[in-house]
């Protein structure tokens, strides 16, 4: 997490760079029904918001491709 946090805080200083949230499954699966899971997609959705900014992020859906 230390090298993924290093990385995003790099590219959230180059103004060029846009994030598109998505595939939050992937993090921790079933995130959706369990506090805990929920509780870290939330922290690292926050992390990236914090990051960029709400101008810089946009949020997409997997749906029905990760069928």
């Amino acid at each position: 997490m230390a090298e993924w946090r290093e990385g995003m805080t790099a590219l959230a200083g180059c103004p060029n760079v846009y994030v598109k949230l998505s595939g939050l499954d992937y993090i921790r699966s079933g995130w959706i029904g369990a506090p805990e899971a929920h509780a870290q997609v939330a922290g690292l959705v926050a992390e990236v918001l914090a990051l960029f900014g709400v101008d810089r992020c946009m949020f997409a859906s997997n749906f029905p491709v990760d069928l």
